[in-house]
């Protein structure tokens, strides 16, 4: 079910994971404005970043591919960018935009953790080195 659930979410157009991330962060929003000052929206962060970071872990580890052949890693950097450029398989980039949209919930969530009294740009600053 989980690997059927992968396929679904990488087989979405740009303009359907755009619109996507749009309704999942207004949803992300209005709840933060409705609960915020609530005693549990901190557990309830806490709880749904761990869940997020085990989504994104089952997604890493798990084979996204239709074919017979295994999935292997590339460890060359970069190499699906100088793929792109060269003129090879454009759905490499498509997929790379996929996986920013995978991460963006845990950026979302983590820079809710972390403490109010820091500026909006170092909260940013170390959710991204955190991810990157």
């Amino acid at each position: 079910m989980l690997q059927s659930f992968f396929l679904w979410f990488y087989c979405l157009s740009i303009t359907d994971a755009v619109l996507l991330v749009i309704v999942a962060s207004t949803a992300y929003l209005i709840l933060r404005q409705w609960l915020g000052e609530k005693r549990f929206w901190r557990p309830v962060i806490v709880i749904l970043f761990f869940v997020w970071l085990v989504v994104i872990a089952a997604a890493a580890l798990m084979d996204r591919t239709a074919g017979n052949l295994p999935a292997a890693p590339e460890l060359l950097p970069f190499h699906s960018y100088r793929a792109v450029m060269a003129g090879d398989n454009k759905e490499i980039l498509r997929s790379n935009f996929m996986n920013v949209v995978l991460f963006y919930p845990a950026g979302l969530l983590a820079c809710e953790l972390l403490p109010k009294g820091w500026r909006l740009a170092k909260r940013v600053f170390i959710v991204t080195t955190l991810f990157i």
